[in-house]
């Protein structure tokens, strides 16, 4: 089949950065390509939007902001190219369109580029909610006195509600975004997948195949089912760093190869896949028939815990054990792989069940861990366990839930007097809970699940996730195991939110019960009435966001930024970090912010030891630090500049505890050379050398 060619002798192309921060200036680039064969004067507009003021500098110096239709003349040569700049303040966040057009008496073309303008500050979002239950009665009424603290960023209050007629509605409306921190290292991997899993189940079990959801958790499947090879091993085993590790994680390779087996159903998986990984496991148990953790333990209570450990990898071998079937097993060489199998789950059981009567089970994670596992595997053990469990629930305002061992813990002090109307709870509470309602589930109590299922619907985030990846994964689990037995067809449900100002009315029923509701409220300060009426269940979500530029929460780690080379065109930087309480952290998230208009090295990265990765994600440098103490850990960066970007505002870097995020803490840094850098400084040669001279007094140009 010919080509078709097709060739424009006349056009304009732009150029300018892809984001700023408000209040910043920034330079827009023309370029009029003429290949006609005249010469042109052409005419270059630039609309005006309220969005952004043009910077008319006057031959005096003086910086003028004026919102007119600009125009510029050029000279263009036949086949030659004429350039001119457009010096912005971005006034309003947003996405910034800007629109320009080129006009000659030969030709003419327009263009429009995209700037998307960010608040300064750092954000946070807080999330409040509501576990709406119309079995007993046919009514409900919560309030919510929703405050913010001082100091907040101007125009960055925002207040939504939200609801949907399933537990899991939000977080099938954001699959693919259920945590705001970065999910590409290691066992985060399997984050990718098992939440798609989860989705996928549930909606097959509830007959709701035809959806556009369904669809898209078989789509991530399978994407998160590619990236979860990143980390398999030449030898079957999984972990963090793959083959570059020294050797496999065993409650890695337990939880993704039962992952993986549950997945199989929905999309191809080769069964080589995960015999190897069985086999690998049970190779290493102990003698015991218990299992212990051989590579680097991240997550002390989820690897440290021989019992919990044991538990979770019996889970897995039982989960793969249909692919040595009995009948397979007579007529193939598979027989003595299943009855290693089947000899694995006895062993592990064994031990289990004499930790049990030798009372060694105590604490809330390993009880949890090992209910679940006992009352799977069909033990008579399970429900003396259970009791040991749920006498350690916390039962308060309606909810059950427990907390994990936080003797470690220090109180660290709190910068700041405001607190949130609902604090998030901690991973490790979020997962011990969840396994407790996966345990009532698989018992068949269901009744008595519902307040631990009311506390963990409380203490998600607004994109349908909770805190960190594993306790996501645990939870998603949970709340699909729960909504799958509890599902009740026959919903309708009116909700009403009221903010004092005005009032929104959702219905939700069986048709649009997994489509999420939402709509912007009041942004004052008000008090916020949920009414709901009908039959079933709803879940509501009142959840507010605002930036800052000072930390409010209490910090967990001491961080300083240090400035070591601050040019206009180039920096270079030191971050030093450790922690402020006794213990240690097994991964440490760092979000170092980019400056607007540059772009980091990473070639000149400091090659530290504990520093694993670096990575860039849209306005940020993610780093990845392999455990944190007392002892202060120090890393280089270098930037340099890329887009014309004047008045820089300053940055943040958010450092967190990757297991545990409420572990956190949030710095500013301002170089100043950025800061104070005029358009003149950042576009040499754009403009007329007596004005920029006039306008950037002393520095060198």
């Amino acid at each position: 089949m010919p080509l078709l060619t097709v060739f424009k002798p006349f056009f304009v192309s732009l150029n300018h950065p892809r984001s700023v921060t408000r209040h910043e200036q920034f330079v827009l680039q023309a370029t009029v390509y003429n290949y006609l064969p005249q010469n042109l004067t052409v005419s270059v507009f630039l609309k005006p939007d309220p969005a952004f003021k043009f910077i008319k500098i006057s031959k005096n110096g003086t910086e003028n902001l004026i919102d007119e239709n600009v125009e510029v003349n050029l000279q263009v040569g036949s086949n030659q190219q004429g350039v001119t700049y457009f010096p912005i303040l971005a006034s309003v966040a947003g996405a910034l369109d800007l629109d320009v057009s080129a006009k000659s008496s030969m030709a003419a073309d327009a263009v429009r580029g995209q700037v998307n303008v960010k608040l300064e500050g750092a954000p946070l979002t807080f999330n409040n909610p509501v576990y709406v239950t119309l079995n007993s009665s046919t009514s409900f009424v919560k309030s919510l006195n929703i405050t913010f603290p001082t100091g907040v960023v101007p125009g960055s209050k925002r207040i939504r509600a939200a609801v949907t007629g399933d537990l899991l509605g939000s977080s099938l409306n954001s699959l693919s975004s259920l945590l705001t921190i970065p999910t590409g290292y290691g066992d985060t991997n399997l984050f990718m997948f098992a939440p798609n899993l989860y989705m996928a189940k549930y909606l097959n079990v509830t007959k709701q195949t035809r959806t556009s959801y369904y669809k898209e958790a078989i789509r991530g499947l399978e994407e998160g089912f590619q990236s979860l090879l990143t980390i398999k091993r030449t030898d079957g085993s999984f972990s963090r760093g793959g083959d570059g590790d020294r050797t496999g994680s065993v409650w890695l390779t337990a939880l993704a190869s039962r992952a993986v087996h549950e997945a199989s159903v929905y999309i191809n998986v080769d069964s080589t896949l995960m015999s190897m990984a069985t086999s690998w496991l049970i190779e290493r148990q102990n003698s015991d028939g218990s299992f212990k953790e051989f590579s680097k333990i991240l997550d002390k209570k989820a690897q440290g815990s021989v019992p919990a450990l044991t538990s979770l990898v019996m889970l897995s071998i039982l989960e793969n054990n249909d692919h040595t079937h009995e009948k397979t097993c007579r007529t193939t060489n598979l027989c003595y792989f299943r009855k290693s199998m089947l000899n694995a789950t006895s062993r592990a059981l064994e031990f289990l069940e004499r930790m049990v009567e030798q009372d060694a089970l105590n604490d809330p994670y390993t009880l949890a861990v090992v209910s679940y596992g006992l009352a799977k595997s069909g033990s008579t053990k399970a429900n003396l366990v259970f009791r040991k469990l749920l006498a350690l629930g916390v039962r308060e305002g309606g909810f059950l839930y427990w907390r994990a061992d936080s003797s470690d813990e220090e109180q660290l002090e709190h910068p700041s007097r405001w607190r949130p109307v609902h604090k998030q709870a901690r991973s490790a509470d979020v997962i011990i809970t969840s396994y407790a309602v996966l345990t009532f589930v698989t018992l068949g109590r269901l009744e008595e699940a519902v307040p631990a299922v009311t506390w963990l619907t409380s203490q998600r985030n607004p994109l349908g996730g909770f805190v960190s990846t594993q306790d996501t994964v645990t939870g998603l689990q949970a709340l699909a195991e729960f909504a799958t037995q509890s599902l009740r067809p026959d919903t309708s449900v009116s909700v009403t939110v009221d903010d004092t100002m005005t009032r929104t009315t959702f219905t939700v029923n069986q048709d649009n019960s997994l489509t999420l509701q939402t709509r912007e409220l009041f942004e004052s300060p008000a008090k916020i009435v949920i009414n709901a009426a009908g039959k079933g269940n709803a879940l509501v979500e009142v959840a507010t966001s605002f930036n800052i530029e000072e930390e409010l929460l209490s910090q967990s780690f001491d961080v300083k930024v240090v400035v070591l080379d601050d040019e206009v065109n180039k920096l270079r930087m030191m971050v030093c970090t450790r922690l402020l309480s006794q213990r240690s952290a097994g991964l440490v998230v760092q979000e170092v912010g980019i400056p607007s208009g540059f772009q980091p090295d990473l070639t000149a990265v400091d090659n530290v030891a504990g520093l694993v990765k670096t990575e860039v994600k849209g306005n940020f440098l993610d780093v990845y630090l392999d455990e944190i103490g007392k002892s202060t850990l120090c890393y280089t960066l270098s930037m340099v500049r890329v887009a014309k970007v004047a008045r820089s505002q300053k940055c943040y870097v958010k450092t967190y505890d990757y297991y545990e995020t409420g572990n956190q803490a949030t710095v500013f840094y301002e170089p100043q050379a950025i800061k104070e850098a005029g358009i003149c400084d950042v576009c040499k040669g754009c403009f007329p050398y007596q004005i920029c001279r006039l306008t950037v007094g002393d520095r060198n140009i």
